[in-house]
């Protein structure tokens, strides 16, 4: 559709008030389904035009909204994209309650395929909030999962992490082992980027 379309070019702030009829259209006809998909778009809206104050005002409706139809996947995914946006506005305590949330969605209803996408959000939080010894624990599991999936940009990432919090540590030896595997990792993906980003830290 036009709104969808609109976010694809980057027209943020038009695709909003596209999202923002739609919405008050389903909440007209009492369809919370089409609501909270209007809701959860607005949201990317606000968030990629840097306007965390509204996202976060918004969010409160949408988890409502997903309990009340009881959308388990939707909700973890979104406390996920939630506390990122919390992130981005240096409410970290508030993210890592939201990740919280999420995790324990996710290991309630055993959605096996989001674990690893729990684990290495939390880690990120955790990092933000100088936990380094509790980000490891986190990066190890999401390593295993990632492991699982064979999703070695995920691998290579906390591999990254790992060396980060080790560094921080000042657990030189092992920072930099794991700041090693990430590089290689990162350039068998052929994604030189993210392996002079790793080279940097070295």
């Amino acid at each position: 559709d036009l709104a969808a379309e609109l976010v694809h070019k980057g027209d943020y702030q038009f695709a909003l008030a596209h999202y923002e009829n739609a919405e008050a259209f389903f909440k007209s006809v009492a369809d919370t389904n089409w609501t909270v998909f209007a809701q959860h778009e607005r949201f990317i809206c606000f968030q990629n035009l840097g306007n965390f104050e509204a996202a976060i005002q918004l969010s409160k409706e949408i988890i409502d909204n997903y309990q009340l139809l009881e959308k388990h996947e939707s909700l973890s995914l979104f406390l996920i994209l939630l506390a990122n946006v919390l992130m981005a506005d240096n409410k970290n305590e508030t993210a890592i309650e939201k990740l919280r949330m999420a995790e324990e969605l996710v290991l309630t209803h055993q959605m096996i395929h989001l674990f690893a996408h729990a684990y290495s959000n939390i880690a990120a939080c955790l990092i933000n909030l100088q936990h380094y010894t509790g980000a490891l624990e986190y990066l190890n599991n999401a390593i295993q999962e990632y492991t699982q999936q064979n999703q070695e940009h995920g691998i290579a990432w906390c591999h990254e992490k790992i060396g980060r919090c080790y560094e921080e540590l000042f657990m030189n030896a092992e920072a930099e082992k794991n700041y090693f595997k990430a590089q290689r990792r990162f350039i068998s993906l052929k994604d030189p980027k993210s392996a002079l980003g790793v080279l940097k830290s070295l």
